[in-house]
């Protein structure tokens, strides 16, 4: 089927490069090392959508070249039996046995070499929902092969009632630092099934939750309202009170204020809530407590997203590189290099696909990266873009004014010559694009890499009041985007506050 082919393909292009396999009647001793992984997805279907078809991928990172033998895969789906009626088929060359709601499949000796393999030819769950029932149980899976280090994982099912959420007209405006927003929310259920616990989440960069509710949690950017209501099929609700919020001091201008708004039935959770009086939805009942579980499958008309309001005035960000100085002797050793943010304006952890911004840096002749840290690439012909160093690293992290980013990189000395110098630039894109008009100077925008007792220092500096916001350093750990938003299922867009259209 076509849906089977390009989910395939999905995971095929996930998995990265694919190596060609083999199968083979004997086992062999494997040369190399490889580490087996299995898909961890989770499942979410429709009641009352029909039998629902999935499949079990597994991949392996390998160095080197040699075999996995005898590799099994147990399906444990025992998980699923109160939640519908279900069966497993082997396709391919995979051949299963069934043990009740456990299936081993026999899928041979696989013969590898450097990369990421993925096998193609799976077993494929079949699975039909009972009439009426919602909740979430779980599938187990598990492979193991001679010569490769074993694997488990545990995928959620989760079968539910599909809602639809409309939203209303929204907000929006010129603003400017200090002001404050207040604005009010409305509801619609334009689906077919009464919605149950409904909950609102609020996520604003640049503006500053005031306030609060005693049903809804907070964090600085961020606010989620829980309602213990029904909202009937094709009704219209309003909510008790507005939100109101005040412009941030650091947010960055002129830009816009990076909006998410959006109706679920899913709480993500924040670890604290208002003080204030109970927000509730006006003229709404209360839900049952065996209300069925609910999910969001077409978000259309749900939420706000985009540039709401429009920061008037100018605040911006000032980045500023620092640079490192190696010993002047021949062996090992590691060099932090640093990009830091002198402010005012904050550098938000808002933008998707892509780094805020990015730490270049070249060192000097005669010396050599030994590793790299996480979120570092070498710059390559056809990357695109302008080339601003050897290396590029991605900066994807909150910077307030003050804050820093470090990268611990381990390198070689060859050849120690103190009129070789290596250079770190910040301020530029993860493709090198120059980020001036968002900045206040670019004279500190780069830093020198030196040798002790050359004639240079390495430049760069801190605001003196400043802390560090993060550490990326040994084999770094890049701090994850998104916050509580991180499971939402729709394309989170990029922030206009720091990388929308900008006047000097």
């Amino acid at each position: 089927m076509l849906r089977d082919t390009l989910r395939r393909a999905a995971c095929l292009t996930a998995a990265g490069t694919v190596t060609a396999l083999a199968v083979f009647a004997s086992p062999a001793q494997a040369a190399g090392t490889a580490t087996l992984s299995v898909q961890t997805d989770d499942i979410r279907i429709e009641t009352g959508s029909g039998t629902f078809e999935d499949d079990f991928f597994w991949s392996a990172d390998t160095t080197g070249s040699g075999v996995i033998g005898d590799v099994v895969m147990t399906v444990d789906a025992s998980g699923l039996a109160d939640l519908g009626s279900f069966k497993l088929t082997d396709s391919g060359r995979d051949a299963c046995e069934a043990a009740g709601a456990v299936w081993t499949c026999a899928i041979g000796d696989v013969k590898y070499s450097d990369g990421t393999l993925t096998w193609d030819w799976d077993p494929d769950l079949s699975f039909t929902p009972f009439d009426g029932v919602t909740g979430t149980g779980s599938i187990k899976v598990a492979i193991a092969g001679d010569g490769a280090t074993a694997a488990s994982g545990e995928r959620s099912f989760t079968v539910a009632e599909p809602v639809r959420f409309g939203i209303g007209e929204a907000p929006g405006g010129d603003v400017a630092i200090g002001d404050e927003v207040s604005f009010g929310v409305t509801v619609t259920n334009t689906g077919e099934h009464t919605i149950y616990n409904p909950v609102l989440h609020l996520r604003f960069i640049g503006l500053t939750p005031k306030g609060g509710y005693s049903n809804c949690g907070v964090s600085p950017y961020s606010v989620t309202c829980r309602f213990p209501v029904a909202l009937k099929p094709g009704e219209t609700y309003r909510l008790s009170a507005p939100f109101t919020y005040t412009v941030s001091a650091d947010v960055f201008a002129p830009g816009g204020i990076d909006t998410w708004v959006h109706w679920s039935t899913e709480d993500y959770g924040l670890p604290t809530t208002g003080t204030g009086p109970e927000l509730s939805v006006v003229g709404a009942a209360s839900a049952p407590a065996d209300a069925p579980g609910q999910l969001v499958f077409d978000g259309e008309g749900s939420f706000w997203e985009g540039n709401l309001f429009q920061v008037t005035g100018v605040n911006k960000a000032n980045f500023v590189a620092r640079g490192a100085t190696l010993p002047a002797k021949t062996g090992r050793t590691t060099v932090t290099l640093t990009v830091a943010n002198n402010g005012p304006a904050t550098v938000w952890d808002g933008r998707s696909g892509g780094p805020l911004t990015a730490l270049w840096f070249t060192l000097p002749k005669g010396v050599e990266p030994v590793s790299l840290p996480e979120g570092c690439t070498r710059w390559a012909e056809g990357n695109g873009g302008d080339r601003r160093g050897d290396v590029v690293c991605g900066v994807d992290i909150e910077l307030k004014a003050g804050g820093k980013a470090e990268f611990a990189v381990e390198v070689n000395v060859k050849k120690v010559d103190l009129a070789e110098k290596g250079e770190v630039a910040v301020g530029y894109g993860w493709h090198g694009e120059s980020q001036a008009a968002k900045e206040t100077s670019t004279s500190d925008n780069t830093a020198v890499i030196a040798f002790e007792g050359a004639e240079s220092g390495t430049g760069g500096g801190l605001a003196k009041t400043g802390v560090n916001t993060a550490l990326i350093a040994g084999a770094g750990a890049v701090l994850a985007v998104g916050g509580f938003f991180a499971l939402r299922r729709f394309r989170r867009r990029g922030n206009p506050a720091f990388y929308g259209s900008v006047e000097d």
